[in-house]
């Protein structure tokens, strides 16, 4: 048994496409647990830049706060850094990490 079989609230960490997000927000939510999400990017698709993306980053760790969870849609199975800074803070604040695939660490 791992805290991940019973339902929690969750925040959906990802850099990944809104098809990629939407895909795992409904698998997660078909398991019963409750899915806080977000991603870096503009209205208009734009990665954000500067004080956008410093808000981008408070809010996030505002909804990691709220979660009891994190999951980290990785497809690529890298983890950008502004994903990577977010993991840490989840993991110091003592909360469940999982990610969608293993990851792959430089060598």
């Amino acid at each position: 048994n791992t805290p991940w079989d019973q339902p929690m609230t969750v925040a959906l960490l990802s850099a990944s496409g809104p098809e990629v997000i939407a895909d795992v927000q409904a698998e997660l939510a078909e398991d019963g647990h409750t899915v806080l999400a977000g991603s870096p990017s503009a209205a208009d698709g734009a990665p954000l830049v500067g004080a956008e993306l410093s808000g981008w980053a408070a809010c996030a760790m505002a909804t990691i706060d709220a979660a009891d969870g994190v999951f980290v849609v990785n497809p690529h199975r890298a983890v950008p850094q502004e994903v990577a800074a977010q993991v840490i803070y989840a993991a110091i604040k003592g909360k469940h990490v999982r990610y969608l695939m293993p990851l792959v660490l430089p060598e």
